[in-house]
């Protein structure tokens, strides 16, 4: 004796998928063989110049990830610094 099984039928119309392969990538790794950013969204003027000003020219305040990108920047600037010291310093004694 077969038991009533509801089936259920499910549409590819509703399925979304999600890919990560190279296809997704290719603009990716363009960008890289040009020397830009990875992607469109980690410096350059659209994200670190301020979206907006007040009528009077007086500049928007900076938002989260502006302090975060400048936070970064400074860091890998002394980060360079202190190498380049290191070097200097290394030569001197060479």
């Amino acid at each position: 004796m077969a038991a009533n099984v509801p089936r259920i039928t499910l549409s590819l119309a509703a399925v979304r998928t999600f890919h990560s392969g190279s296809i997704v990538s290719a603009g990716q790794q363009w960008r890289l063989g040009c020397g830009r950013a990875r992607s469109g969204t980690e410096y350059g003027p659209l994200t670190d110049l301020p979206d907006w000003c007040y009528a009077d020219g007086r500049q928007a305040p900076p938002t989260k990830g502006h302090v975060r990108r400048a936070q970064r920047q400074r860091k890998i600037g002394q980060k360079i610094q202190r190498l380049i010291s290191e070097m200097e310093k290394a030569e001197e004694t060479a």
